[in-house]
C-alpha cells in the first residue's frame, strides 16, 4: 500500500496527460462515450495541475492542488462528461431520427398571380391542291 501511495504523492501533471490519451485510445477501441469524458477530465485535470506548477501564486496559498483534490476533481468531471455525452449522444439519435421520416407533403400554395390567358392561334390557311396539273410521270 505504501507503494501506491508514494506513486500517487509523485504525481505531476504529465501523467495525466498519458491517462488523457490511454482513455482516448480505449473510447475508439470501445466507443461509447464514457472513456471520452473521462479523457476530457484527464486532459482538464492536468491543464490544471499544470497551471498550478507554472502558476504557483495564482491560487490562495492555503489551498492545495494535491493528489486528492486532483482525484476528486478528475472524479467529478468524469461523471459530469459522460452524462453530458451520453444525453447528448441521445439527442443526435433522436433528431437523426426525426430527420429520416418521411415529411408530410407540404399544402399547395396558392398562385400569387392568375394565370395567363391562352393563347389563340389563327387557323392555318388551306393548301391549294394541284390536282388539275398532271403529274410528270
Amino acid at each position: 500500500m505504501e507503494a501506491v501511495t508514494e506513486f500517487l504523492v509523485k504525481v505531476q501533471f504529465w501523467h495525466w496527460g498519458i491517462v488523457a490519451v490511454a482513455f482516448g485510445a480505449l473510447e475508439m477501441l470501445f466507443p461509447g462515450g464514457i472513456l471520452m469524458g473521462a479523457a476530457i477530465a484527464a486532459a482538464l485535470v492536468g491543464t490544471a495541475a499544470y497551471a498550478d506548477v507554472a502558476f504557483p501564486d495564482a491560487l490562495p496559498a492555503e489551498f492545495d492542488f494535491d493528489i486528492m483534490v486532483q482525484l476528486g476533481t478528475f472524479a467529478v468531471l468524469t461523471l459530469v462528461f459522460a452524462l453530458a455525452l451520453r444525453l447528448g449522444r441521445r439527442r443526435a439519435a433522436a433528431m437523426i431520427a426525426k430527420a429520416a421520416e418521411k415529411p408530410a407533403p407540404a399544402p399547395a400554395a396558392a398562385p400569387i398571380l392568375p394565370p395567363p390567358p391562352p393563347v389563340r392561334r389563327p387557323a392555318p390557311a388551306p393548301v391549294a391542291s394541284t390536282a388539275s396539273s398532271p403529274r410528270p410521270v
